[in-house]
Order: C-alpha cells, then structure tokens, then sequence
C-alpha cells in the first residue's frame, strides 16, 4: 500500500520516490520478527521499478529491544494467535505478517530527496527519511543504500515532516506524543543542537498527537500545520502568531474541526 510518495527531478529525468508497505519476516538479532515492512521504492517516469529499498535494513541497529517485545506480546494475545492461524489456514499465510496491524516497528511517515551537498552530512539526492514510531530521523545514501546520519531518539516523539532549509538545518514537527505538547525544532545537523524552537504557551495549548507539519516560509516565519485540531498558522521567529487559520467544517459525532493533514505555501517556499 503506498501512503506517501514524493515527485522531484534527477538532472536526466523524472523520478517519483514512493513509500509502501508489504508484510515480510526479518531476524533482529537472530531472532525472527513478522512486521510490516516500509520500503522506499524508486520508479521512472515509465513506472518501471528502478530500486526498492527496504527501511528496516538501514535502521535494524536502531530498533531497541522493547518493540520486539511487543510485536510478540501482540502475537501471543488469544484473539491475534486465532487470526495468525485462520489466515494461515484459509490464505497459506506463512507468519511473513501477522495481519493483526501489530507489527508496524517503523511507519516512515517522510521522505524528501536533499537538493545540495553538506559537507558531513549529506550529498545531493540523498533521502531524508522519518521513521516515526522509532522517533528517528535519518539521511540515506540513495546509491549505497545506507544510512548516514541519525537523530532524535530521547528527543523527538512520533515526528513528522523534517526538510532541509536553505541554512543547512532541519525544521521538524516533533509531535510530544508522550510528554502532551507539541513543537517545531530547528536542527543544526552537523552538532545535533537545536538552534531554534517554538512551544506555545502554556505548551500544551499546542498539540497534535499524529500528523503535523511545518515549513519556513520566504520572509523568515514558519507555517506550522497542528493537524488534529484543524487549525494552521504562521509565527514568526519569536514565536508572536502573525496569521491562522481553522478548518471551518466539523466532525458530526463530536462537533469537533476536520484535521487538516498537511498545509503547505506551494510557490516561493524556501528550499
């Protein structure tokens, strides 16, 4: 299933860099693990299927011990064991996923493909890459098909839409799954520090537990997308709300806003 696919040019010709899903059995460490698996799958402008890549071989390193717990923990609960075996009794499913939607060690939720070579950090067309449920960014050698750099781990919880701006840095929607308030960082990649952060106040006034997205804009401010309340806006570098924007339309059960999953300036955005 592709749920996340990226159009951009290479300097002979079209490519649209997707990011799908297949079930696939891996061994962490010797041990076997049915997950879904995240592949970033190269296609021609034909369609042809250039490369595909799968996420967990650049990260496997990355992946603690506690998410295979529970990828087992879920297997082994009496109703998901009864799945496995109806699936491998009527479909021949032979334990490459378990079909229960337990086993999701990765959901890479970005990729953006760097239009310029950093020195230490990453050459142009590399890949940008976010794997959210491990709360990881990374750069991907795209011709070696190997991970480069890493951040966010103690850091960044269940992230979403890092890009390169034209400084060199990272701006990152980091969602505060756990901690209950969102943020927008600003990487300096080469130090791993951040240079630059907004936090509302007080900071749980801004909050989306999944999806978000942030992009600077030409005049310095930054629109930022709180997705899970329908709400977009745009600060400025010292955090003062300049413009915003709610989705006027709102769910029947609750009468809360529509999510709006991402906003973006679409002509003179900075790059």
């Amino acid at each position: 299933m592709i749920y996340c696919s990226q159009k951009t040019y290479s300097e002979n010709s079209l490519f649209i860099l997707c990011n799908f899903r297949e079930d696939r059995l891996v061994f962490w460490h010797a041990v076997p693990v049915p997950i879904t698996s995240d592949c970033i799958v190269v296609l021609s402008s034909k369609g042809d299927i250039i490369k595909k890549v799968h996420i967990y071989d650049l990260i496997k390193d990355y992946i603690p011990f506690s998410c295979i717990a529970d990828v087992y923990g879920s297997i082994l609960e009496p109703v998901n064991l009864m799945r496995i075996f109806y699936n491998k009794l009527t479909k021949g499913f032979a334990c490459a996923g378990t079909g229960i939607g337990t086993s999701d060690l990765m959901h890479t939720n970005s990729i953006e493909i760097m239009d310029k070579n950093i020195t230490s950090f990453c050459k142009k067309y590399d890949w940008l890459i976010s794997v959210s449920e491990l709360d990881l960014v990374i750069i991907v050698d795209a011709e070696k098909e190997a991970c480069l750099w890493s951040w966010g781990p103690g850091e960044l919880q269940k992230q979403h839409h890092p890009t390169l701006l034209k400084n060199g840095n990272l701006l990152i929607f980091d969602n505060g799954t756990e901690r209950g308030f969102s943020r927008i960082v600003e990487l300096d990649p080469l130090n791993k520090k951040i240079v630059w952060e907004y936090i509302s106040e007080p900071p749980e006034k801004f909050f989306s537990a999944i999806r978000g997205a942030c992009q600077r804009l030409p005049n310095g401010n930054t629109l930022v997308t709180e997705s899970d309340k329908g709400h977009v806006f745009e600060i400025s570098k010292d955090g003062k709300i300049v413009w915003e924007f709610y989705n006027p339309n709102t769910r029947e059960r609750n009468k809360e806003r529509e999510a709006i999953y991402r906003m973006l300036r679409i002509a003179d955005f900075e790059k």
